[in-house]
């Protein structure tokens, strides 16, 4: 059976062992350095090419410097806006991403990940608290809705909806459309905070009015960061390694076409998915990517 594997150059091998140790990201034998030599093999010089150059600009937050981009997060919070409320009521998004999955038919329902429930502990951390932005400022970790008074919109609360990673924007404005209109919350009283965020869910988010806190934002992996005539040959080169990698047609260069070049505690599906994909290749060879979901 005729295969696409190719050889994976020593200089391929060091450009990518350069990558990894300027970011400090750890090489073994069995972990994702192992994986993503394994998915080198698998493509052409062009194609090693393409993910080569992704992957010098691809932003790895582990778990570890999640407080870090946290707590510059809450430094965008301006001063100003805070002051109109008393009380500040924190909530992980994928608790109303789960109140909207569990009002469709049970055929139609998709898991829901958790990752945001890490953000909103820490604001249980007196050191998050004691943040410049947050010292005068009243904060109640709440677990869904019911956690709100009666009184909120009667009230100086805040409810501040968090997340450790914001793609198209389209999860978040399902979830402030349902506030808005089957709660009846007022806009202005429900923000957003997220650690990282693509540029495009951002412009999103905002155009609606929609108050969005983040750390990092990223731009589109290939189509914001290059220009023609390499543009266009990246985008071959990607279109050519998602058919070997047989990737449908829902996540092509991410969800929603998002090109994110992103990895938190869990891989966003925004991202290319040669970065987090487990599947068979179109020869029939089995591969897991380097960060798998």
């Amino acid at each position: 059976m005729a295969t696409s594997k190719t050889h994976l150059s020593l200089d391929v091998f060091e450009k990518l062992r350069n990558i990894y140790a300027s970011n400090k990201w750890e090489i073994d034998e069995e972990g994702s350095f192992n994986r993503f030599c394994e998915m080198l093999r698998l493509l052409t010089i062009d194609q090693q090419d393409c993910i080569l150059r992704l992957t010098e600009i691809f932003l790895k937050v582990d778990l570890d410097v999640y407080r870090k981009y946290l707590k510059e997060a809450i430094s965008k919070i301006d001063l100003i806006t805070l002051s109109k409320y008393s009380k500040i009521y924190i909530m992980a998004l994928n608790v109303i991403e789960e109140k909207i999955e569990e009002e469709k038919p049970l055929a139609e329902r998709k898991k829901i990940g958790n990752s945001s429930d890490v953000i909103a502990y820490a604001f249980n951390d007196s050191d998050i608290r004691d943040q410049a932005t947050l010292r005068k400022t009243n904060i109640n970790v709440i677990s869904s809705l019911d956690g709100l008074p009666r009184n909120f919109m009667a009230s100086k609360g805040l409810l501040l909806l968090v997340d450790d990673f914001i793609g198209s924007g389209k999860t978040v404005e399902t979830c402030i459309h349902y506030l808005t209109s089957v709660s009846k919350y007022d806009l202005d009283k429900i923000h957003i905070l997220s650690l990282v965020a693509q540029r495009e869910g951002i412009q999103r988010l905002k155009s609606q009015n929609i108050t969005v806190y983040c750390s990092a934002i990223r731009p589109k992996g290939i189509t914001e960061n290059y220009q023609n005539p390499l543009r266009d040959k990246l985008v071959k080169a990607m279109e050519q390694i998602e058919d070997l990698l047989q990737v449908n047609n829902e996540f092509r260069f991410g969800y929603n076409r998002s090109e994110a070049l992103v990895k938190m505690i869990r891989t966003p599906n925004n991202t290319f998915p040669f970065f987090w994909l487990k599947n068979k290749t179109k020869y029939g060879k089995k591969f897991i990517a380097p960060f798998p979901r």
